[in-house]
């Protein structure tokens, strides 16, 4: 096969890419409908169902010698990944009401499951710590292109 990669393409193929990846059907079915009934695909949404799938991915533990995977172990502390709607709202550049309302469309459709706990932080009690959980099969479900006619749509946006 004839090599007919571009200088930038060969840039970069250079380029380790890690983090968030976004499959491209998702914004086929993580949408919601506005208040005149316009169907609209939720960005933020989106952004943070990759990146809690990003959490959620194990790292690899590899022996030193022989470079061998022997193990996998999770990225955060608890059972659940912890999150707030400040810290997503500041990491995203958006408001916490977008960032919520963003979450409650995940809820809706089924992708996660947020559940608000109360915990002690450095001696400090903090209540209703958001913690999200994935459901995987639903996530499973719209990352395949059979289901593209099935496309979730939940209610209208507050």
């Amino acid at each position: 096969m004839k090599n007919n990669l571009t200088t930038t393409n060969k840039q970069i193929q250079s380029l380790e890419i890690t983090g968030d990846i976004v499959p491209q059907i998702w914004y086929s079915h993580i949408k919601y409908k506005t208040e005149k009934g316009k169907t609209k695909t939720d960005l933020l949404a989106i952004a943070i169902l990759a990146n809690t799938l990003y959490w959620y991915r194990p790292s690899e533990i590899r022996d030193e010698a022989t470079n061998k995977v022997i193990g996998y172990k999770k990225k955060f502390e608890s059972d659940m990944l912890q999150r707030s709607y400040a810290q997503l709202g500041e990491f995203y550049g958006k408001t916490k009401r977008e960032v919520k309302s963003s979450i409650a469309l995940l809820v809706d459709l089924g992708l996660i499951k947020t559940e608000f706990r109360s915990m002690y932080v450095r001696g400090v009690l903090h209540n209703n710590v958001m913690h999200i959980d994935l459901n995987v099969e639903a996530i499973r479900k719209i990352s395949i292109y059979e289901s593209i006619e099935n496309t979730p749509i939940t209610k209208k946006r507050n």
